[in-house]
């Protein structure tokens, strides 16, 4: 089975379990893929990136990596085309979790947050 057959995403406050579109790589929701407003930015809305913590869990031996990015779905690519050298020998991968921030350093400290025996507890049970 291809980790793109079927992605099961979590962003904050709700689970979608979605299938790609016929070119293999339009699983990722469109509210993700381009730029977005974040509200309680000071002076109003400004357009800002999203950042990204995301959980991936190997189908080769069934552990969890844990990351963070600004293109999900590019690093998503990345991961299974075996260009990071820390998962290559543990692919395929399949997207297990993500969460979207408006400010990088609360998804770095999210990213360290699930590296911890709590944060991994956490995604034991939530995934």
């Amino acid at each position: 089975m291809s980790a793109l057959q079927v992605c099961q995403l979590s962003p904050p406050g709700n689970r979608l379990r979605l299938k790609p579109l016929a070119d293999g790589l339009s699983w990722l929701p469109a509210r993700h893929r381009k730029p977005r407003a974040c509200s309680g930015v000071a002076g109003g809305e400004q357009l800002l990136y999203m950042f990204y913590t995301y959980v991936l869990k190997s189908n080769k031996d069934d552990k969890l990596y844990i990351g963070f990015t600004d293109d999900l779905k590019r690093r998503f690519i990345e991961h299974n085309g075996g260009l990071v050298e820390s998962t290559k020998s543990r692919r395929p991968f399949m997207l297990v979790y993500y969460e979207a921030c408006c400010e990088k350093d609360k998804a770095l400290k999210r990213e360290k947050y699930f590296k911890t025996g709590f944060g991994r507890r956490f995604l034991k049970d939530r995934i």
